[in-house]
């Protein structure tokens, strides 16, 4: 379970925020980036649907602009969510976190409208698939996925339906989380069926359909990254949380899959006896380090598995929703100081800055090496200088 769960409430924009707006910065990276939005309806049965119906998913892609000196002509700045989802979460943080209300509807993100003046392709900017926590959704993690495009990566963010806390699809519809009852009331034994066996191959599945997707040239603006009939594609798969099993999984299912990277979650279900034979990196909370909980011991039993190079760090003065942009959130908007002191077992006491830079720079190391050939940084094999609060539980680079 993560912090952004609530009830669906008003979507009207309090007037007197409306001139207090704050833009999340994205700009790490030397390239404005474009945020598009896409449908991609499967010919797949939705098995988590509450009626009979093909699964349908929701898809934000955060793509580099290739424009003269990294300048962006047209540059606008849209809102950080979509409005019932904006909602949703405004909610949640004011009624069980003490955050102002109407504090979540100031973020802005900066986005390139316009045209490229060459098109995004997977030789310039190679794809990476982001899949989010258990109950979350995507537009959670929009600081660190537009950072890492910003260094020349096509990031594909997909929305599990039925699975994320909320989906929003343009037409108006409005798909709630529909988990099984046994994933949040069952034992543990059940949940890590829930979450291991049914919900992380279903999310490799939904991986598998964007891969398919943009192969066959479905997805607006990345008919670059296809060659002719028959073309693979290559992919980084990236994720939080339950989103981090997917990613391993994925990377033991799928051959078009050439690299993992794990944000703090446990790792459960079939992915522990999977063999792995491209690159994984996993980071993890200090929260985790310290509370004693299983996600240590579940990379521990994985890593034999792991055929390729690896590492696993942690960072200190993180928690477990460090790794979305609520630690990031919070000190944009000023409002961390609004939360009750257990808040810092939720997204840790590092700064939201601190934390943008160090996902961005070692995401786009580990990416850099596995989908561009390039060596990762120094910081890879001694952090000490660059990065002191990270510690490297177990290298094998």
């Amino acid at each position: 379970m993560h912090l952004f769960l609530g009830f669906l409430a008003s979507s009207v924009l309090p007037l007197a925020l409306a001139s207090n707006l704050t833009t999340v910065p994205d700009d790490l990276g030397p390239y404005p980036i474009s945020i598009t939005l896409h449908i991609l309806q499967t010919s797949r049965n939705d098995t988590l649907a509450p009626t009979p119906q093909l699964r349908r998913l929701l898809l934000n892609t955060y793509a580099p602009v290739f424009a003269p000196d990294f300048a962006c002509p047209s540059q606008t700045n849209i809102p950080y969510m979509p409005p019932f989802t904006l909602s949703f979460y405004d909610t949640q943080l004011s009624t069980s976190y003490g955050v102002p209300p109407g504090s979540i509807y100031r973020l802005r993100l900066q986005n390139c409208t316009s045209p490229p003046s060459s098109p995004v392709t997977a030789a310039k900017a190679p794809l990476i698939i982001f899949s989010p926590g258990a109950d979350s959704s995507s537009y959670q993690y929009q600081t660190y996925l537009s950072a890492i495009a910003s260094s020349g990566f096509t990031v594909i963010a997909i929305d599990h339906t039925y699975d994320a806390a909320i989906v929003e699809f343009p037409d108006g519809t409005i798909a709630f989380n529909n988990y099984p009852p046994e994933q949040s009331n069952g034992t543990t034994a059940q949940q890590d069926y829930i979450n291991g066996d049914v919900l992380a191959p279903l999310r490799v599945a939904d991986v598998q359909s964007v891969l398919d997707a943009v192969e066959q040239g479905g997805i607006a603006g990345l008919e670059g990254f296809v060659e002719g009939n028959g073309t693979k594609v290559e992919a980084g798969v990236m994720g939080h949380s339950l989103g981090g099993t997917t990613a391993i999984l994925a990377a033991a299912t799928d051959e078009r899959v050439v690299g993992a990277l794990a944000m703090d979650g446990t790792l459960v279900g079939e992915v522990l006896n999977k063999t792995v034979k491209v690159p994984v990196f996993i980071f993890e909370s200090e929260g985790s380090v310290t509370s004693g909980n299983r996600v240590g011991p579940s990379f521990n039993a994985s890593w034999a598995n792991w055929e390729s190079s690896k590492e696993w760090v942690f960072i200190n003065g993180t928690a477990h929703d460090s790794f979305t942009d609520l630690v990031v959130a919070a000190d944009l908007l000023d409002v961390r100081g609004a939360l009750p002191p257990a808040s810092g077992q939720v997204i840790g006491t590092i700064g939201g800055a601190r934390m943008t830079s160090l996902v961005w720079r070692w995401g786009v190391g580990f990416f850099g090496k596995v989908l561009k050939g390039q060596e990762e940084g120094s910081f890879f094999h001694d952090p000490s200088i660059e990065f002191p609060e990270v510690n490297i539980v177990r290298s094998n680079l």
